[in-house]
């Protein structure tokens, strides 16, 4: 069976039993799981396992789903690619993002944020959902839990200008990791120019198209962006 049909009726629902359709074809989709990852990573040497492939090849369903905003999690008694794989194969960034401990949250950033604000991110990692943490200057960065400078998470050109766009392909890690992160939380936002968080919001409405409705028209492409920081300290 074609994956591609077999993902368009998932996604249109058209697919009564879609568990029994991919029980009785996986073996057929990951045939070519080896040979598309041998080009992506550019590595005709690369060899996967059964497990492996078979892991591989749901994430493909899922990436497709979660562009038309939907998941496998929704489909009952589909599988999912195994959590621990995916994080530690086939996104790195993800992983890390999902690995930092919880309890160290309140601790560690309650001077630094409203308790609200330190309770929905709590809340939301403690459900396996990824916040993205990062500061506009390197003290501050150290200073949050998985924190790193805006610049460098988000690819925003040192050189910035009226039109400048993050230099974030649509396709990569760091695209993928930004459209399942629930929460960015940007301290010191009053620091830098306006021309970053422009390049940002066009950024981000770009590789978020299909993830939500009419995303492209969304500040933000519909994601959810907290900034803090002091106006008093404003250079």
């Amino acid at each position: 069976m074609d994956s591609t049909k077999a993902r368009g009726a998932t996604v249109s629902e058209t697919m009564s039993r879609p568990e029994v359709v991919w029980e009785k074809t996986w073996c057929l989709l990951v045939v070519d799981v080896l040979e598309i990852e041998r080009q992506k990573l550019n590595n005709p040497e690369l060899e996967l396992s059964g497990t492996q492939r078979y892991n591989i090849c749901l994430t493909y369903i899922e990436d497709a789903l979660l562009s038309n905003s939907k998941s496998l999690k929704n489909i009952v008694n589909m599988p999912f690619p195994d959590a621990q794989f995916t994080m530690e194969n086939y996104n790195r960034l993800i992983y890390d993002e999902l690995n930092y401990k919880i309890p160290d949250l309140i601790n560690q950033h309650k001077a630094l944020y409203g308790s609200l604000t330190l309770e929905q991110k709590a809340a939301l990692r403690s459900k396996g959902e990824i916040v993205l943490n990062v500061a506009s200057s390197g003290i501050a960065a150290l200073l949050l839990d998985g924190g790193r400078i805006a610049h460098s998470r988000f690819a925003i050109p040192i050189n910035i200008v009226e039109d400048s766009l993050c230099t974030i392909t649509v396709d990569s890690d760091l695209a993928d990791l930004i459209r399942q992160a629930k929460l960015t939380i940007w301290d010191e936002a009053p620091m830098v120019h306006r021309h970053c968080f422009d390049a940002f919001d066009r950024t981000l409405r770009d590789i978020a198209t299909g993830t939500h409705n009419n995303s492209t028209d969304k500040v933000f492409g519909g994601k959810v962006i907290v900034f803090g920081g002091d106006f008093r300290q404003i250079l």
